[in-house]
């Protein structure tokens, strides 16, 4: 009996360290596939587009998420890789409810999308007639035969408007070669924000991007915006809390937890029965317990510790941060602040939540923290956390910023005067009631905090959402002259912003990294000027679309599949607007209006109409490299060639004072050979990376020297050579200078001698 009780007992435990097993197994994994957006997908490509998939191997990802602003709605989306013969596809198409909303064209290298029927004169629209014909059929809805006859007789060379019945039909062209066609249904002359609308987007004449939510919104026939679309604060809870808050809080997958605390009661639930079923006395089970037991609770632990392992130690990790302005009490309105609307702190909890549950996960690779509500104090002490024991890290950031005066708060060093940019903590820096306030700058968190808490190359993507987060040129960026960090993006990366050619290894940051990505594994996005509130509404011709959702959307595909950023970012304006590419989005060129809507206390009301509330002309930046993949995020090991700086000039043998830094993609140390360009070089020891150093040199013979630098690793990668920097040596070249000066001064003298004195005999002519 005890040996077929042993054999029941093993048979349990058996099953239930299988079932441990295989949850660690599938913990943290990802959706599984639904075929039906995969098939829909693979249906375009093969009966719409014609394509043979027999001569390409295909690659699939697919991810799903619940409709944020369609009742009752679920969307999937499907990544497509195709390659063979030498040519490659990137296609990714999006289905609400099954149907085709979006779709976009993130590569095309010698695949046949639309075969061209002739020579196009009419500045993309054979192929948008081509495009709509074709579609007519697939779907079966004629209402795309309607949208092909309005282009008849439409040549475009500059941008066109038309109206046919309650459609409007608007032509974009480009300087770029992209041309966007959209169809906007309209009633009575109006239509709501969220716009119902069809887009194709075209570049050189292949297709880019085509969107179709024109069937989304037709639901509401009074085509008012869905409540979904702007909840009210009634709607969201907003989880505001105790303003004094201080702690540190991780967010993990609660669900993840669930599961295994679920799997633990079964666990023990079945070993309980187990043992009254066989109602054996401990003395005869003794053999069991003493081993069987105590291995499987060894190994039980040991599983469920593996399943969360990933989301403690993931070597990318995020963190949120975001204020509530706190200290700028509006209690008595009813009320959170009356600096931001609670409509607008809701938003920044919805959007928290949604990136912690679907983006920031260990199945796409990272470890999630949420500060939301939290002051200075707890933000730098937890950023330090993070930046000394994870490789990386991804910051995101809702809040007010601009500029203010570290200095003239303690223990700061900085000079009283000097303004450095910074964004608040959840108290702020406006401290009291609408009528009666001051200014605190201790609730600021600088660019010189940020500087010293992440280390060069740490931080490998930040999005800062906060006003003149990208700004280089107001208050300056690098070193400000007392020798202090300045500017957010050189806090947040180590670099400052400028120039470089696509690809470079420089230290420089490039100042346009979505059309000019350097090297660098990493990415800052942000606003030069106004940012936009995640409440606000942002325009594209007559399609209106709130800016909490773009983020949202921008997140969800940037975390869940394996493009780059920049891919990203045109898939989102797309989804959005119905653009081909962020180039022409309302985020770039002329750009858009930020707004703030700011308390008018004599009205009791907030205002989005008075003149320190909007931005006019605000754009979104990306700096550095934005070619870079957030999922599953890894670095490539680049040591950047230095920066250099020192003097111009110099006598013989006078010393001369230089500086330079790089940046390592791992973090390494850093060591620098400088070549003085007289036939001797300097190496220096290993620093921080990041940290300038400072070398002299002086030269014994007069002339113009090339001096250049390089940067080695600790681990023995090397950087590119430096540019060069030229210095001049010798009184010689000195003299040279003031001969010429001199002679130029003197010429100039000579010169106005003659004039006087032809003035003058001209005047004795007419006397005479």
């Amino acid at each position: 009996m005890v040996k077929i009780a042993q054999k029941n007992m093993r048979v349990v435990f058996l099953i239930i360290l299988l079932s441990f097993i295989v949850y660690a197994l599938i913990t943290p994994g990802v959706c599984v596939a639904k075929l039906s957006a995969s098939e829909s997908g693979l249906n375009i490509l093969r009966d719409f587009f014609g394509l043979d998939l027999d001569k390409y191997d295909v690659v699939v990802e697919e991810n799903s998420l619940s409709e944020f602003f369609v009742v009752n709605g679920v969307q999937e989306d499907v990544l497509f890789t195709l390659t063979g013969d030498g040519a490659k596809l990137r296609i990714v198409f999006t289905f609400v409810n099954g149907d085709l909303r979006n779709m976009y064209v993130f590569e095309n290298n010698g695949v046949p999308l639309l075969r061209q029927i002739g020579e196009d004169n009419g500045g993309g629209v054979v192929e948008a007639q081509v495009f709509l014909s074709k579609y007519e059929q697939y779907s079966a809805k004629s209402f795309f035969g309607e949208l092909k006859a309005s282009l008849d007789g439409v040549v475009v060379n500059k941008n066109y408007t038309k109206t046919v019945g309650n459609n409007v039909l608007e032509v974009m062209v480009y300087g770029n070669g992209e041309t966007n066609f959209k169809w906007y249904y309209v009633v009575n002359g109006t239509m709501p924000l969220h716009a119902n609308f069809v887009a194709l987007g075209f570049k050189h004449g292949s297709l880019v991007s085509f969107t179709d939510t024109w069937n989304l919104y037709m639901e509401n026939s009074n085509f008012e915006l869905l409540k979904s679309a702007v909840p009210n604060t009634s709607e969201i809870s907003v989880g505001l809390g105790d303003p004094s808050f201080e702690g540190v809080v991780p967010l993990f997958d609660e669900v993840e937890y669930f599961i295994v605390i679920l799997f633990v009661v079964i666990s023990m639930c079945c070993v309980f029965v187990a043992g009254l079923v066989l109602k054996n006395s401990l003395k005869r089970l003794y053999p069991l317990r003493g081993f069987s037991v105590k291995v499987f609770g060894v190994l039980l632990v040991f599983v469920v510790l593996l399943s969360l392992v990933g989301s403690v130690n993931a070597l990318p990790v995020g963190v949120i941060l975001g204020s509530r302005s706190s200290g700028a009490s509006n209690d008595l309105y009813g009320y959170h602040s009356w600096r931001k609307t609670d409509v607008e702190i809701s938003r920044q909890e919805y959007v928290n939540d949604f990136i912690m549950s679907n983006c920031l996960t260990v199945a796409n690779g990272y470890a999630g923290f949420s500060n939301l509500w939290l002051n200075k104090s707890s933000v730098l002490a937890h950023a330090q956390y993070l930046g000394d024991n994870y490789d990386y890290v991804t910051v995101f950031d809702w809040d007010h910023g601009v500029g203010g005066y570290p200095g003239a708060v303690s223990p700061y060093l900085v000079p009283s005067d000097e303004i450095h940019y910074m964004f608040e903590d959840d108290w702020g820096t406006f401290n009291g009631v609408p009528s009666d306030y001051e200014i605190d700058w201790s609730h600021g968190v600088y660019d010189i905090d940020i500087y010293d808490v992440f280390a060069a190359g740490k931080v490998n993507f930040a999005f800062i959402n906060t006003c003149l987060s990208a700004d280089t040129e107001l208050f300056g960026q690098g070193f400000s002259s007392s020798g202090y960090a300045l500017g957010m993006p050189f806090a947040f990366t180590h670099r400052t912003v400028g120039y470089v050619v696509e690809g470079s290894n420089s230290t420089v940051m490039s100042d346009d990294g979505y059309n000019r990505p350097d090297a660098f594994s990493q990415c800052y996005i942000g606003f030069p000027f106004g940012s936009a509130s995640l409440d606000q509404y942002i325009g594209y011709e007559y399609n209106w679309q709130p800016w909490y959702e773009w983020v949202v959307l921008f997140c969800y595909v940037a975390f869940n599949f394996d493009v780059s950023v920049n891919d990203a970012i045109d898939w989102t304006c797309s989804m959005q607007w119905g653009c081909s590419s962020f180039s022409v989005s309302p985020l770039q060129g002329e750009g858009f209006t930020a707004i703030w809507p700011v308390w008018d206390d004599t009205n009791k009301s907030f205002n989005a109409e008075v003149s320190n509330a909007q931005g006019l002309n605000s754009t979104l930046a990306v700096y550095g490299n934005g070619n870079i993949h957030l999922k599953n995020f890894h670095a490539d090991h680049i040591t950047t060639y230095p920066y250099i700086n020192g003097s111009s000039s110099s006598d013989v043998s006078e010393v001369v004072n230089f500086s330079a830094y790089s940046v390592d993609s791992f973090g390494h140390n850093i060591r620098y050979v400088f070549d003085w360009g007289d036939g001797t070089t300097q190496t220096t020891n290993y620093t921080v990376a990041g940290v300038p150093v400072n070398v002299s040199h002086s030269w014994n013979f007069a002339g113009t020297y090339r001096v250049t630098v390089r940067a080695e690793c600790e681990n023995g990668a090397w950087s590119d050579q430096s540019e060069v920097y030229t210095i001049t040596v010798g009184t010689y070249y000195k003299q040279i200078s003031t001969i010429v000066i001199t002679a130029i001064i003197l010429s100039l003298i000579m010169l106005l001698i003659i004039l006087w004195y032809r003035s003058k005999h001209e005047n004795n002519c007419k006397n005479t």
